[in-house]
Order: C-alpha cells, then structure tokens, then sequence
C-alpha cells in the first residue's frame, strides 16, 4: 500500500494506514493534579502541509521514545485514528494519530517530494482579542524577542512554581507579552537567547489566551514548545525590520522576591489606617506589609473573576446558556 495524505485518513478505519511526515514538533506530555508524565507527543507535517497530533500513551512511551527525533521523515505504518478532543488541540484537525510498541517508524533521507521543516497556526496579535478564554485550538505567536524578564519562584495556590515573561514584537512594532509557568519557564535559555545576534525571533505554540487588565494575556499549556529563529516564510520581513542595531534584547531587572509565609510572619506589619496615612512618594522602593481581614469584595472595577470552588480557575460560560463550567470540574457554582 503506498503512503497516504493526512487529509485522506479517516477515524476508527480498519484500513491499516502508512503516511510519510515529518516529525516538526515532539515533547514530553504533562499532566497537572497532580503532576504526572503523560507520554510522548508531536505534531507530523505530510508534503501538503497538512498537520496531525500524534499520541504515544504513557504506558507505550518506553516502546516508543527513542524511534523518533524531531526533524526527521519517516515512513509510519500500524497506527491507530482517532477522533481529536474537542478542547486543547495543537494542530487544527479533527482527528490525531495514536501510536504503539507495534507502530512502525521508518526513517527516510533525501525523501521526495519534500515536506515542510515546520507546522505552525500563527496569528496576528489584534487577534488575540477573539481568542480569550477559546480552547478549542490553542494559539501560536510569532515575533522578535523585545525583552526576556529572568525567571523566577513565585507562590500560587499550588506551591513556588517557576515564572518566566517574554514579550514578542510584530513587523508593526505592536507587542505582546507571553507568560510561561513551570518545566515551559524552567526551559527557556536565557543566557543563549542573549548571545545571538539580532534579531532573535521565536515561536511560541499551543498557548492559551485570558484576559488580564482588559488585555489578551497568554500563557503555556503542557503542549507548549519554543522555537528560537525557526527557517519559515513569516521570518524574512521581520530580518529586514528589526536589523537595527537598537533591535536588541532588553534584559528586564528581577522582579522583588516574593517572600514563603514564614518570611512574611516576621516582618513589621502596620495597619490600614497608618497604610492610609503613608506618603506613596517617599515608599517608592520599599515593601511595606499590611495585616488585614477581607471586609467585603469591590466588583465593579473589573479585577475579579468567577471561580471554580474546586481548583479556583476562572470558569467560562457553556454555549447557548448562562451556565458556568470550569474545565476540570464540569458544571459550578461560582465564587466571586
């Protein structure tokens, strides 16, 4: 059987399928909740352009892991097609491909016709509006790296985790500023990015998009990847423009450490009413701690959101109805 098109595949087919693709994107999955490996994934390219995610379980990786590298071509047969999940696609497809200790890779030099080095979804930035709090394909950017602010430990509900905010420019000097949590904040070489030449441009994929301060606000998914210079059509206007030799990185100074609960027990704490006599112009550069209980919530400034009980992410509202969901916990009621 010779080698099909991904567009040709078709879901829970007993045709047993070969595609030649490459292999653009490939990481470790993650899960959360706690946090757990869950397999191998990637996204394979055919010589159209046409994307799939392709899935190797957690209890197939060790079968699995070291027959493929990003980059390559291979030849893969004895596979499985299934129907994607409607949230949290990488790729625009509905249907992914699923991998097993008996899938056959078989890796190919010089294959023909030649098939794209990279699969990305950009948009544009004035875009991003439209895509807040929409998880049915995650979102990839592309710009010139502008500014990289150091990684650092900050508090959630879960515990430290890693922070790491990197801001994008396009060719009309708009910016954005992507936030990255955890292994995708821990990743980023920053002192690699600072030694390249400018312009450093970078591929940021399968982001999600919340509003903060009535802006879009990006941020990481277990799925994403960073791709530093990649070779793409998009990258030759952006050498021209950013060419300049003021188009260089701007290193962010460290954000104030954020002190453990312990930390803040034993500093001087004032209360509220001598927080309210305090001159903000002679306080510019210093922290001044305030012990206090929650009288009431301000809604109507716009700073708070609905949350799940549960985990207290934002909820969003299901389709055709006023009901409120989260995406762990189903159907809430929320909290303010």
């Amino acid at each position: 059987m010779d080698s099909m098109l991904i567009r040709e595949l078709q879901s829970y087919a007993e045709e047993n399928y070969k595609i030649r693709v490459r292999v653009c994107r490939l990481w470790r999955g993650k899960r959360i909740h706690p946090e757990r490996n869950d397999g191998l994934h990637c996204v394979l390219v055919d010589e159209r352009g046409d994307a799939i995610h392709g899935i190797v379980s957690e209890a197939n990786y060790s079968s699995v892991s070291g027959k493929l590298k990003q980059g390559e071509v291979y030849l893969i047969s004895d596979f499985y097609v299934r129907d994607s999940q409607e949230d949290y696609k990488v790729v625009d497809n509905s249907i992914q491909a699923h991998f097993n200790g008996k899938t056959k890779f078989k890796l190919l030099h010089n294959s023909f016709p030649q098939i794209p080095q990279h699969r990305f979804y950009l948009l544009e930035y004035n875009q991003l509006q439209d895509r807040i709090d929409k998880t049915d394909l995650l979102t990839d950017l592309f710009g010139c790296v502008k500014s990289i602010m150091p990684i650092e430990e900050v508090n959630t509900r879960d515990g430290p985790e890693s922070k790491c905010e990197i801001t994008l420019q396009n060719l009309r000097r708009e910016q954005i500023r992507v936030t990255l949590w955890g292994n995708s904040a821990r990743k980023v070489d920053i002192e690699t990015i600072e030694s390249l030449p400018p312009p450093v441009l970078m591929v940021i994929t399968s982001l999600k998009v919340r509003q903060y301060k009535e802006m879009p606000a990006p941020s990481n998914t277990s799925h994403t990847s960073i791709f530093i210079n990649p070779e793409i059509p998009q990258a030759e206007p952006y050498k021209i423009e950013f060419s300049k030799a003021t188009d260089t990185i701007k290193k962010l100074p460290p954000p104030c450490k954020q002190l453990t609960a312990a930390e803040v027990e034993k500093q001087d704490k004032t209360t509220v009413h001598q927080l309210n006599r305090l001159n903000p112009q002679k306080y510019k550069n210093q922290l001044v701690y305030c012990e206090a209980f929650i009288s009431r919530f301000s809604t109507h400034d716009g700073w708070w959101y609905e949350a799940c009980p549960q985990c207290y992410k934002q909820l969003t509202v299901k389709k055709n109805s006023d009901l409120r969901v989260c995406l762990d916990h189903s159907m809430q009621i929320p909290l303010p």
